[in-house]
């Protein structure tokens, strides 16, 4: 979309689908296109009529006409608040296990984007939805803000309030309803578990976010603050650093839990997913850990990723069957 900077006409919108990387010259306005059904294309768009021209585009042998075209979906959290997100829906006819895509950040969002994860997931039956609960971008500033010393609370709140309007709307099968998240999704993840063990059968949480207090003290520069405005400054808030960590409610999770980490990651080091795992095996949980030798936070080797992909598919599939987790 263009606008003009005085207002004196209408924003004019240009192009459908994600846009990244934008850059305008005199050529028109360069970006990298992409959207749920289109592979990530470097096009160039003229501002005076929209026309459009690829310039390169990924080499995949994806389909894109196999894919499912998303949804945007909202629902009510529990104190009435519009929740935005994202939903993908199988064609298959049978009640569809629900998978929970959490992103990061935490004030990320879940965008409308080239993912084969989802599409794979989507593929073998499954409905995807992906939260962009209050924090996300995209939806105003009063939104993104929300979060502001609440990261732990309202991320879970909206996101189990997303679970319970899935299973009330016969978006899926509630008793096949697993989550799965990264980093700040997989912090958000572990909590929902924690929150409403009745609604979730499995946990998926790559180099998560278990320990508030000890990320606090070895995150790196570019977030070093950041906890200031999610959770407080210390030592004043100490407590909520405190309680707020998956790691200090592994007693209230019943759901299998599986845990990817580097062993090179700088961001949240694996001695911390490994103390997590040891604190939620000791209060009798059922977890899975897999270090990965050398790779670190977000960018893994494509073996490496290719690896955990494969065995989350299966430790989701094996879970979401028939067995319930710890009574």
């Amino acid at each position: 979309m263009v606008a003009s900077v005085d207002r004196a006409t209408a924003p004019v919108d240009l192009a459908k689908g994600w846009h990244r990387g934008l850059d305008w010259g005199p050529s028109g306005i360069t970006a990298v296109r992409s959207g749920a059904r289109t592979p990530p294309t470097v096009v160039v768009v003229q501002p005076d009529d929209g026309s459009r021209r690829d310039v390169v585009r990924i080499d995949t042998d994806v389909d894109p006409d196999t894919l499912a075209e998303p949804t945007p979906v909202t629902w009510a959290a529990g104190d009435g608040t519009d929740v935005h997100g994202i939903l993908y829906r199988s064609h298959a006819r049978a009640p569809a296990p629900l998978l929970v895509m959490l992103h990061g950040g935490p004030t990320d969002q879940a965008r409308v984007d080239w993912d084969t994860r989802v599409a794979e997931f989507v593929d073998r039956g499954w409905t995807v939805l992906a939260p962009n609960g209050r924090g996300s971008t995209g939806y105003g500033r009063a939104y993104a803000q929300a979060l502001r010393l609440a990261w732990g609370v309202l991320d879970v709140d909206d996101t189990v309030a997303g679970i319970r309007a899935a299973v009330g709307r016969s978006w899926c099968d509630p008793a096949r309803v697993a989550v799965h998240g990264s980093s700040a999704g997989g912090f958000t993840a572990l909590l929902v578990a924690a929150a409403a063990p009745g609604l979730v059968r499995a946990v998926a949480a790559t180099y998560p976010v278990t320990n508030l207090v000890t990320l606090t003290a070895h995150t790196h520069r570019f977030e070093s603050r950041y906890n200031d405005t999610l959770i407080g400054p210390l030592p004043a808030a100490a407590l909520d650093y405190e309680r707020r960590s998956p790691l200090a409610q592994v007693d209230a999770i019943r759901a299998p839990v599986f845990l990817l980490q580097g062993t090179e990651d700088p961001v949240v080091p694996a001695a911390d997913t490994i103390a997590f795992a040891d604190a939620l095996r000791a209060a009798g949980g059922d977890v899975t850990l897999q270090l990965y030798d050398g790779q670190g936070h977000g960018s893994w080797q494509p073996d490496a990723r290719a690896d955990a992909i494969a065995r989350t598919f299966l430790f989701l599939d094996s879970h979401t069957a028939t067995r319930r987790g710890r009574a």
